[in-house]
């Protein structure tokens, strides 16, 4: 008698569990606090701090884990920027030594300001979108 009493009361708690409806109890808003200032948090100094040391070693090295870079030929610039702060958080540009002697519309020192043209690339992206 007494097992049949504890098998009731099992599967009268076990159809009350399954009957029952899956609650959604997820937080209301975000979960993590959104950064104000990401630029003072350790892991974005870290994180910048890799990837200047990361362009450093390639261009004195010339190669890359995505493979070789010529940096006498290649400027660069980029930034990194958080909406809640003015400055940048991470900015690095480089000026190709072979702009070093050159006179046709080109600088030498590349900043923050400097203007790149990409139109040729818009160019070749319209005429290969119209070969495929």
């Amino acid at each position: 008698m007494h097992s049949l009493l504890t098998f009731s009361l099992v599967l009268d708690l076990g159809a009350d569990t399954l009957a029952s409806p899956i609650l959604n109890c997820s937080l209301l808003g975000p979960d993590v606090r959104i950064p104000c200032y990401p630029s003072q948090s350790s892991p974005i100094r870290n994180a910048t701090s890799s990837i200047n040391n990361a362009i450093k070693l390639t261009i004195s090295t010339g190669n890359s884990s995505y493979g070789p870079m010529d940096t006498s030929s290649t400027s660069f610039s980029m930034g990194l920027f958080s909406v809640n702060e003015d400055e940048p958080m991470f900015t690095y540009h480089h000026a190709a030594s072979g702009l070093a002697n050159s006179t046709e519309g080109v600088m030498n020192n590349i900043d923050s300001n400097t203007v790149w043209r990409i139109g040729s690339v818009w160019k070749f992206v319209t005429v290969h979108s119209a070969i495929l």
